[in-house]
């Protein structure tokens, strides 16, 4: 029934040989490859699958071969073989994930350099973005140090109040029109360009999770293509995702078998649904007097931007005594874009029953960055929607909905919206993180369950859920199998009891 096929090959085990599989689980634990522990294979019924490497004079083999383990029809691991060590009859090896999962073949691509997408370049599209859903918003940006020659100066999609939308001139001067991104549709664009679907995506239930923007300042030339990786920082997608764990509590769960990804969210981690497991045998429970007590502290990237000032005190969070000895310290590699309260007037075009020019004042609430630009900037900040914010200096009657401002903020001012600030009421720290770190994680029981070959379906579903046994329910942690050529040795799990 075990099966672990090399490069196309399938391997022979020795008689009384056992494979064991490690899982653990990213929503509690820092992301890692999925492994087993070194084991032997019998070199010489095997060395055709790795190119005869006892031939004295064959020193530059392969050491990384392709790998699966299977177990009946399923697929425990998918990866590759490393080997360790070669003697006259036997091979050593392990299997991990690395390099042959998502995470090996696409975490350390650079945003700005993979291919996300792109679409034609179209003013039409960009004005639809800010009534639309569209992967991007272009929504304004004041920035006082955009100077660039030939272009409106201090503003990025500087929007017209006359006619209502965005154009690519302004009294004859170009218009630096730049798309910001949806986060949510970034992570999307990520797997889905790499050939893998999203069967489940707890970010669907955050409210408004979509309208949170990735602010990018770019200047985009002359060209009939808008490339949505032009519109990113320069980081790795290993740092977007862990950015996501960091910031939004969120895990991503790949299944190499199908090809599926799951994004699971920490506010999750006392889960509706639970699967009942029969225990074999147990019990051994672990105290970690590190995790006793433990303190956490959340805080952005520190940024030298006058319109960040007045956040300050609320970029950061602090769950206890900051020179407790069990301090977890959570530096993000983002922040905000602040907001000011923008006054400004304009001309309609009408004139009064004097004959005099009627000049309309609006108070609006205008994205605002002050920053020396870095290629690795990494802003967010909340797409408000189109605001009505006019006030009225003449008696005229106006249509005020014609005057409708694109807003953004730290903040969402929309039903149900959330914050991205730490210390607030509608806080990332209250909505994301304070179910976990209000779990006691210093104890860990390790459980023997009775095998059954319908958990190898997904193996994962056991982190995504929480487990019954005895009447206790838990949060699984880890997991571990140990297989026999012709039967499941044992499945062990270390689980949090809650």
């Amino acid at each position: 029934m075990l099966q672990l096929i090399i490069n196309g090959k399938r391997a022979a085990f020795y008689p009384d040989a056992s494979l064991s599989v490690q899982l653990k689980n990213s929503l509690l634990v820092e992301r890692k490859e999925d492994t087993t522990y070194p084991f032997t294979l019998p070199l010489s019924a095997n060395r055709h699958i790795f190119d005869f490497p006892d031939i004295i004079n064959n020193n530059d083999f392969q050491r990384h071969y392709p790998a699966t383990v299977m177990f009946g029809p399923y697929r425990i691991l998918i990866g590759e073989v490393v080997i360790t060590d070669i003697s006259a009859t036997e091979i050593e090896l392990y299997i991990s994930t690395d390099n042959r999962s998502f995470w090996g073949k696409y975490g350390s691509r650079y945003l700005d350099e993979y291919n996300l997408g792109s679409e034609l370049w179209s003013y039409n599209s960009f004005n639809a973005s800010l009534k639309e859903y569209k992967p991007y918003v272009c929504v304004q940006l004041y920035d006082p140090s955009f100077t660039e020659e030939g272009y409106y100066e201090h503003w990025y999609n500087r929007f017209d109040m006359v006619e209502v939308k965005l154009a690519g001139t302004l009294n004859g001067i170009k218009n630096n029109i730049c798309p910001f991104l949806r986060l949510k549709e970034v992570i999307r664009l990520i797997f889905t360009t790499a050939g893998y679907h999203i069967v489940q995506n707890e970010t669907d239930n955050v409210p408004r999770f979509e309208d949170i923007l990735i602010i990018f300042r770019h200047t985009f030339k002359t060209s009939s293509v808008f490339k949505y990786n032009e519109a990113l920082p320069h980081i790795t997608i290993g740092n977007l995702l862990d950015e996501c764990k960091n910031k939004f509590g969120l895990a991503f769960f790949v299944n190499e078998a199908d090809k599926s990804v799951k994004i699971l969210s920490s506010i999750h981690l006392r889960s509706d649904k639970l699967i009942s497991l029969e225990i074999l045998d147990g019990l051994q429970k672990t105290i970690d007097s590190e995790l006793e007590n433990k303190v956490y502290k959340f805080s952005d990237k520190s940024v030298s931007d006058q319109f960040v000032d007045s956040y300050q005190d609320k970029l950061s969070y602090l769950t206890g005594d900051e020179n407790s000895e069990n301090l977890d310290s959570v530096e993000c590699i983002s922040t905000i874009v602040g907001a000011q309260e923008k006054l400004e007037q304009f001309y309609p075009g009408i004139t009064d029953s004097s004959g005099e020019q009627v000049v309309l004042t609006t108070k609006y609430t205008l994205l605002s960055i002050n920053s020396e630009f870095e290629n690795t900037e990494f802003r967010l900040a909340y797409y408000n929607g189109l605001v009505n914010r006019i006030q009225y200096t003449s008696g005229l009657g106006i249509d005020i909905d014609k005057y409708l401002v694109p807003e953004a903020a730290p903040s969402s001012i929309r039903s149900g919206g959330g914050c991205l600030l730490w210390n607030d009421p509608k806080s990332l720290y209250n909505f994301f993180h304070k179910i976990r770190c209000e779990t006691d994680f210093s104890m860990t029981i390790d459980l023997e369950v009775k095998p059954d070959i319908l958990m190898f379906i997904n193996l994962q579903d056991m982190f995504f859920y929480n487990v019954v046994c005895r009447n206790q329910r838990f949060i699984v942690k880890e997991q571990e199998i140990e297989l026999f050529p012709d039967r499941i040795s044992s499945h062990k799990i270390t689980v949090i009891p809650i």
